[in-house]
């Protein structure tokens, strides 16, 4: 599967707006269950969504800013739910 940065990038610039705080969430991860991360760096959203694309049935996000105060639970990283 060839995974192409230029459409997440494209996807995802919308969602961005200066101090926002985005969300991934990928269901149904094989010994994880649940993976999550919060973002407030579109580059850094961009390379995670990258990095989970094909290797779950979906990586989601909310339309809508998340709270900044969830950065703490999954900073630019994922943990499992």
């Amino acid at each position: 599967m060839t995974i192409d940065l230029s459409v997440i990038q494209q996807t995802a610039t919308p969602l961005f707006k200066p101090n926002t705080v985005e969300e991934i969430r990928i269901l149904n991860v094989q010994r994880n269950g649940t993976v999550s991360g919060y973002f407030d760096s579109l580059q850094q959203f961009v390379d995670a969504a990258a990095a989970w694309s094909g290797k779950a049935p979906g990586v989601y996000t909310t339309l809508n800013p998340c709270n900044p105060v969830l950065l703490a639970r999954a900073a630019k990283g994922s943990r499992s739910a």
